[in-house]
């Protein structure tokens, strides 16, 4: 008499080499109790070669099968499934993981889903890991010929049935559902065709992160998960060159995120990568070039300790003359850079401080209105006046009002200008109120502050 398939036995690790027979029934009646006997389980698992990652396709497709209505084509059972297996051309391909994959695919066709086969080898594309599916934007995927007319409803309908049989896994990072192909799922492109699914991947990926902020948390998360995929794609030696400059974007988000990780000597690897490129595309003075110099510089010398050398001025006020003679003395990277400069100065000394009160009057000049840097440089300032008083003991009651009183001078002419706001350090609606604590902070701690003794005295 057959012995039924009971259902799911405890989980085991699985070796990657062929399983015994019993042991590959026990996989399949794991993964699709109901769908025959024991033997039957066996028999199909002698036509799969005992190979777990084509057991696991097997029963996937098969559980899935079971929870929908009949239709033609879905096997209704292991030998069923066996049958289908085995009638299928092999095109060439008698690897039995391969050919439980393409049966798959087929079923999907056959359920009205003929896009789910190119949806899983653009996905095989992408690192092997979990891939946010905020990025599988229809009208994204409908501008590539590969999608060309693809409606809304559709590439999610696709998603989910690979979900569901077994080809795609589903995951969660802290909010952010993701995808990833699963391990039983072989890569199968052209070279032609692989061209254009790295392609399709740049845009999607850049259009994913061209807005992420490098200070609020919720993008940061975003940025983790999409970093390797970033990272995965642009080293793809298959990417078009025509693609290669539009890759640096993703290049330098990744190094952005490997910096305030604290891998710093990465992030200096891809924000170099990504400058080699764009030199090669662009020259050496256009300002996406100087911008990414920019990048480098201060992922070498941005850090707190140890204090700025000579080499790190060096650098910063070459950088400042090549904005100057490139993009000119008012554009907004020069007066970026002109307050990296003026940041690192007023470390190394403090009389240099001044240097910021340049940068917030240029860059009104510059705009008409005060902007990002002419805020963080009225912080330094402040922060400025803030060190001297900690490192002295004294401070200037008069000094200290009026660099607060240009800070919330800057801050209320900002408050007029919104198109600013996505740029600045924090949210602007943290920002007034985050000056005015500093202020009630500084003046409380040095109110009641007793002068410092005379040195020798008693």
């Amino acid at each position: 008499m057959a012995t039924p398939c009971d259902g799911p036995t405890p989980a085991r690790p699985l070796p990657a080499e062929p399983l015994a027979e019993e042991d590959a029934a026990d996989v399949l009646c794991a993964l699709a109790p109901g769908a025959g006997t024991r033997r039957q389980a066996a028999r199909l698992a002698r036509a799969l070669g005992g190979l777990p990652p084509a057991l696991h396709l097997a029963g996937r497709c098969l559980r899935a099968a079971a929870g929908r209505p009949p239709a033609p084509g879905l096997p209704a059972g292991f030998d069923h499934y066996r049958g289908l297996l085995l009638a299928r051309p092999p095109d060439g391909d008698r690897d039995p993981p391969a050919r439980a994959q393409e049966l798959t695919l087929d079923l999907l066709a056959g359920l009205g889903l003929p896009r789910a086969r190119p949806l899983l080898r653009w996905l095989a594309c992408f690192a092997p890991a979990p891939l946010p599916r905020a990025v599988l934007d229809a009208g994204v995927l409908a501008a590539s010929p590969l999608f060309a007319g693809v409606t809304g409803a559709e590439p999610a309908r696709s998603l989910a049935a690979l979900v569901d049989f077994g080809l795609l896994d589903e995951v969660t990072l802290r909010t952010t559902r993701c995808v990833l192909p699963a391990p039983a799922v072989r890569e199968r492109q052209r070279p032609d065709e692989r061209r254009d699914h790295l392609a399709l991947c740049v845009a999607v990926l850049d259009g994913a992160t061209t807005h992420l902020s490098a200070t609020d948390p919720e993008h940061l998360s975003r940025w983790t998960a999409l970093a390797p995929h970033c990272e995965h794609v642009v080293a793809d030696t298959a990417l078009p060159d025509r693609w290669e400059l539009p890759a640096t974007r993703l290049t330098r988000g990744a190094a952005v995120l490997a910096h305030l990780t604290g891998a710093h000597d990465r992030a200096q690897a891809l924000f170099a990568r990504a400058l080699a490129v764009r030199r090669r595309h662009l020259g050496d003075h256009h300002p996406d070039v100087l911008a990414l110099r920019r990048d480098l510089a201060w992922s070498r010398h941005a850090r707190a300790d140890p204090p700025p050398d000579h080499r790190a001025l060096a650098e910063y006020a070459s950088l400042v003359r090549d904005c100057a003679t490139g993009p000119g003395p008012d554009h907004l990277l020069t007066l970026a850079c002109r307050l990296d400069l003026a940041w690192l100065a007023s470390r190394a000394a403090p009389d240099e401080a001044d240097r910021c009160r340049e940068v917030v009057r240029a860059e009104h000049r510059a705009l008409g209105h005060h902007g990002p840097a002419g805020l963080v440089a009225q912080l330094e300032l402040v922060a400025h006046l803030w060190r001297r008083a900690h490192d002295t003991g004294r401070a200037d009651p008069a000094a200290v009002a009026a660099e607060f009183d240009r800070l919330h001078a800057v801050i209320d002419d900002i408050a007029h200008h919104p198109d600013v706001h996505p740029d600045l350090p924090v949210p602007f609606d943290r920002l007034r109120q985050t000056a005015h604590d500093l202020r009630h902070a500084f003046e409380r701690r040095h109110a009641h502050r007793p002068p410092p003794r005379p040195r020798g005295a008693e």
